[in-house]
């Protein structure tokens, strides 16, 4: 993929997650998220942890875009070098924590 097109999907992602809210803070979507949680598949309650971590006035993703010196280390750990564009977005983008379901 071109850098041009990673560059224009990135974008798009942000604004989905914009849209959603998918990463931020505490909104009418975390209604949703309370009214659909299920404590029997939360096993050991790590997503209701994290839902209760968030602070109120937190803004933009979890995880921030990720640092060249972390990328060299997880490739060094998994032993191969990981795809590029899921390189690219762990760099441009966030490095996790964000999209649907757990992020």
């Amino acid at each position: 993929m071109s850098e041009d097109a990673s560059t224009a999907l990135f974008e798009r992602l942000r604004e989905r997650c914009r849209q959603l809210r998918w990463y931020g803070p505490y909104d009418e979507n975390s209604n949703w998220v309370e009214e659909r949680y299920d404590p029997a598949s939360d096993h050991g309650g790590r997503l209701l942890a994290r839902l209760d971590a968030r602070a109120p006035q937190k803004l933009g993703f979890e995880y921030p875009p990720a640092t060249e010196d972390q990328l060299l280390a997880t490739e060094a750990a998994l032993g191969f070098p990981l795809p590029p564009l899921l390189r690219a977005l762990y760099a441009q983008v966030a490095n996790g924590g964000f999209g649907f379901g757990y992020g």
